[in-house]
């Protein structure tokens, strides 16, 4: 499956060397640093976000726009997996932080989703601790929301934190549906990007209850399109983000559970 969905994503790169949007290439080059380093397709991939930087230091949802938080948390992301030493990377970091501090995302829609997101890319960066604990912060304050993605987001960030998170894993179990994925909430239909956000809030809790495991690669398995894309609705054009995103879980639940049928799918 993994195989199929990174040789869609290969095939879906523009002649730039991007797949149209900053996040949509940020996110595919994620996908391919897993697979191969030293990809051709792959370098010039990172040569068009480079080329994509603002004035600034961030970058936009797509090129030429103004600097978006998570749209430069993202890049920076990809990048660092790339070559940390690239002066974008620090140029990125320096934005990032006059972001923080002036905090002109906080009444923004969908704040806790992209403020969320972002500090689970740059978790592991030791020059944006400072950053991190600020917007952490402000995160716990945050008012509890039923939804998956709402948990599976909080689990991650509990995790990465070294707090417990057994309470917000039980819910989510609780709400894996018998096709093996999960929907918006409890008794919601699934769809690829709550499951896959959910797979990742259990992988990042070190949940290891295989079984539970097998329900998500089931549903997976029945929701790939045939080109080896995923998209929320299956059969529509797939979509890049969501392709990639699946691809990366995919690759970290395969080291403890072979699921390499399906990344191989996504990649051919």
């Amino acid at each position: 499956w993994v195989q199929k969905g990174l040789a869609w994503l290969l095939s879906s790169q523009g002649s730039d060397g991007g797949w149209g949007s900053n996040i949509s290439t940020a996110w595919a080059c994620v996908a391919l640093e897993e697979y191969d380093i030293n990809n051709v397709q792959l370098k010039e991939a990172i040569k068009y976000l480079r080329l994509n930087i603002n004035n600034d230091g961030g970058w936009g949802i797509h090129q030429g726009e103004a600097s978006n938080l998570y749209a430069s948390a993202l890049v920076i992301w990809a990048l660092r997996g790339y070559n940390w030493t690239l002066w974008e990377v620090s140029m990125g970091l320096y934005y990032l932080e006059k972001e923080a501090y002036q905090q002109k995302y906080i009444n923004s829609p969908l704040v806790y989703n992209s403020i969320s997101e972002t500090l689970h890319l740059l978790k592991d960066i030791p020059e944006y601790s400072l950053i991190y604990s600020h917007y952490w912060g402000w995160l716990r304050k945050f008012p509890e929301q039923a939804n998956t993605e709402h948990i599976s987001r909080k689990t991650s960030l509990l995790a990465s934190n070294d707090e417990d998170t057994s309470t917000l894993v039980n819910r989510l179990i609780q709400n894996q549906n018998s096709d093996g994925g999960w929907g918006f909430g409890s008794g919601y239909s699934s769809d690829p990007l709550d499951t896959a956000l959910a797979l990742r809030a259990l992988l990042d809790s070190g949940y290891a209850d295989f079984a539970g495991y097998q329900k998500v690669l089931a549903y997976f398995n029945s929701h790939q399109n045939s080109d080896g894309s995923f998209s929320i609705k299956k059969n529509s054009d797939g979509q890049v983000y969501l392709t990639a995103l699946i691809v990366e879980e995919l690759e970290r639940l395969n080291k403890i559970l072979d699921c390499s049928y399906i990344i191989n799918s996504s990649r051919q």
